[in-house]
């Protein structure tokens, strides 16, 4: 059957598009070529305006004549059509020496400065003057990306007269509060300042010494487009200016004043009343008592903030070390510190459980402790603190131990482990001082009792290896629920092990105050180091679930102390009256063992150990450390 005539055309037309598609590729570089012709006819300089510019009289420059060409040139030219009124908009404002100096691919190819920053420069990020920046304008005024202008054209047309900021760093305005002037001001006193270095460069005698100097070694010639970009500290670079900025406004907060005692924090100290085996808390208050409260100042890098003002004697000053820093990088934030710290000229430096500050001894600790001594404070640790999958204050112990004017802990047995676990030698032993806080009972507690037994247990990092004895635990008495709160842990859990019995619930708290221990039967301590934990809940008489490892390193002299962590608690909940005796008489034998004056005379002991050896360090002669009052 032969087609119709419909069917013939319709095959034509399919031939036609195959042909097109064919084509298509040859189409589309040919629309690329003709698009780079009219590129480059814009971006060439007219040949007639070149050779005016170099048979004019222009003034001598340090430069050299072919970047005077070229400028001369552009000045001359007559505005492509093509690039509308902000080709004139920029000529009288971009500084076309500094970009031919800095974009060498331009001036090479003898381009039109201003027309390769409008087709070009602006999309690649190039700068019309030393004091604007592209991209952080972009960033700073997303309106002038949106905009049919150039980023600096966007600012000389519109945003200049709704008072934008030009400046090409991003934390300009910061360091303009610094200095007391307005972000303008500031920009206007640096543009005279960087002109005037300019001159002296472009027609003084340095850079005639330099430019005679480029003749023998061409590097000199290479490295002169740089004159066009004067620093003038701080406003260098962004980092410097944070750096700055930060280190003046910590000096704010401090008042601009020195202190005899720094407390660098890495967390919350607590509530109003010192609580129970919280080391860094008395302390604070007992050198404010020596010193005066307005002698002492607290570091916090704690990134949750600052402690509350309650929680500390309302003279101490506190300055947060967070804020102004969190423009900078976790390496670039310790320079500052340092030379807060360093500024301040404290007798003494004690750094409370901050990673910031270790971090801060490993970079700049010689150069820290060769002016300030600095005490390291260790927590109690568990027996298996020492394992690689539980991170700890411990392994800073080796790192900085010859940093560290001395080694503090609220626990003596704490301090054994870490000589016998480092192997101190016996003469370097004497570094290691134990400074106990006072043990103080809460009176008058009255604590509701639930009417199914329930028990506590607080689980930081450190505690999560003895999370499947309390699990087994929970097993073991399912009529005994059991709430743990973790301090640190991520709030699903997920770190614990798994097969949660169904009488353990989960609870996430911020900090051991955040706790309530008042509807609680009793507080698991399933670990051999007492924490603050227990001494919260000895404090208020709840009866302490623990295990005969824990009983020792407490020194507890009671019935029972061979007894472990389940035997414990199947003798609390058949005799709630006899555990509560028992509480009763472990906080007695706390308060008598752990006194207010037993403390003091221990940070008596670590003031006068400085001092012997800041004066034995000046007489350059050896000293021995005192030993702990008993």
């Amino acid at each position: 059957m032969a087609p119709s005539s419909l069917t013939l055309r319709l095959r034509d037309a399919a031939g036609l598009l195959r042909g097109t598609r064919d084509i298509r590729p040859l189409w589309q570089m040919a629309r690329g070529a003709a698009r780079r012709r009219i590129l480059q006819a814009q971006l060439a300089l007219p040949q007639a305006d070149l050779d005016r510019a170099a048979s004019a009289d222009l003034p001598a420059s340090h430069y050299g004549r072919n970047i005077q060409t070229l400028v001369a040139a552009v000045q001359m030219r007559t505005p492509p059509k093509a690039l509308g009124a902000e080709y004139e908009l920029l000529r009288g404002q971009m500084d076309l020496v500094h970009y031919y100096l800095s974009n060498n691919d331009v001036a090479q190819a003898g381009q039109d400065a201003i027309a390769h920053y409008i087709l070009i420069g602006a999309r690649e990020g190039r700068n019309p003057t030393p004091l604007f920046n592209s991209h952080v304008y972009r960033t700073r005024y997303p309106q002038a990306a949106a905009s049919n202008l150039t980023p600096f054209g966007y600012y000389l047309k519109t945003g200049r007269a709704q008072g934008h900021i030009g400046a090409p760093l991003k934390h300009h305005d910061r360091m303009a509060a610094v200095l007391g002037l307005t972000p303008q001001d500031a920009l206007d006193q640096l543009a005279e300042r960087t002109a005037d270095i300019r001159s002296r460069l472009e027609t003084g005698v340095l850079g005639e010494m330099v430019e005679k100097a480029a003749h023998f070694d061409p590097l000199i010639r290479m490295g002169w487009r740089q004159a066009t970009q004067v620093r003038c500290l701080p406003f260098s670079s962004d980092l410097v200016l944070t750096r700055v900025a930060a280190l003046h406004e910590m000096q704010t907060a401090a008042g601009f004043r020195r202190a005899r005692a720094v407390v660098v924090l890495g967390h919350a100290t607590g509530t109003a009343k010192p609580e129970p085996g919280n080391l860094e808390q008395h302390l604070i208050r007992a050198l404010a008592r020596r010193f005066g409260g307005d002698a002492v100042l607290v570091i916090s890098t704690d990134p949750a903030g600052p402690p509350s003002k309650d929680a500390l004697p309302p003279e101490v000053r506190v300055v947060d070390f967070i804020a102004p820093t969190a423009a900078m990088g976790k390496f670039y934030q310790l320079r500052p510190l340092v030379e807060f710290i360093r500024s301040l000229r404290p007798e003494i430096c004690i750094n409370a459980d901050s990673a910031v500050m270790w971090d801060l001894l490993k970079v700049y600790g010689k150069p820290l402790t060769a002016s300030v001594p600095v005490v390291g404070l260790f927590d109690r640790f568990d027996s298996d603190v020492f394992n690689n999958a539980v991170p700890s204050t411990a392994r800073y112990f080796y790192r900085y131990f010859d940093l560290l004017q001395l080694v503090c802990s609220d626990s003596p047995a704490t301090l054994d482990a870490l000589a016998d676990t480092f192997c101190v030698p016996p003469a370097q032993r004497a570094k290691l001082l134990a400074i106990e806080p006072p043990f103080v009972r809460v009176q008058n507690q009255t604590r509701s009792l639930p009417a199914a037994p329930r028990a506590i247990w607080v689980c930081t990092l450190t505690d999560l290896p003895d999370a499947q004895t309390v699990f087994d635990l929970a097993r073991s008495h399912p009529d005994l629920h059991i709430d743990i709160y973790t301090i640190g842990l991520p709030a699903t859990g997920n770190m614990l092990p798994a097969g949660r019995p169904g009488n353990v619930s989960l609870h996430r708290a911020d900090n051991q105050a955040d706790v309530s221990l008042s509807k609680a039967t009793l507080l698991l301590a399933p670990g051999t180091c007492a924490g603050r934990a227990v001494f919260r809940a000895i404090a208020v008489g709840l009866p302490v679930a623990m295990p005969a490892a824990m009983r020792n390193d407490l020194e507890l002299t009671l019935p029972g102390a061979s007894m472990d962590l389940n035997d414990a608690v199947t003798t609390i909940l058949a005799d709630p009256s006899a555990a509560k005796a028992t509480a009763d008489q472990i906080a007695e034998q706390l308060s008598t063992r752990h006194s207010r004056e037993r403390f003091e005379a221990q940070v008596d002991a670590l003031l006068a150990h400085l001092a012997q050896q800041t004066k034995a360090s000046e007489a350059d002669q050896p000293v021995a450390t005192p030993k702990a009052t008993a």
